[in-house]
């Protein structure tokens, strides 16, 4: 399985907004926190690269085929 991950720095979401809401998965036998997909949309809306956009994009669809949070 491919992993891919964002590091994203400055971020407009509050640390705890992101904690309380962050999904959980199991990696290597450990539970691994990740930003849920309403704060990632924010996060990357924010960078305003071009690749973020098209992240975007690509996340509200998931958001409206009713996938994870």
């Amino acid at each position: 399985m491919k992993y891919v991950s964002d590091v994203l720095i400055d971020s407009p979401v509050p640390y705890q907004n992101l904690k309380d809401h962050a999904l959980y998965f199991e990696l290597n036998d450990e539970k691994v926190p990740v930003v849920s997909v309403r704060y990632l949309i924010e996060m990357k809306l924010h960078t305003e690269r071009a690749q973020d956009i098209a992240d975007v994009r690509h996340l509200r669809s998931i958001l409206k085929d009713g996938k994870k949070d």
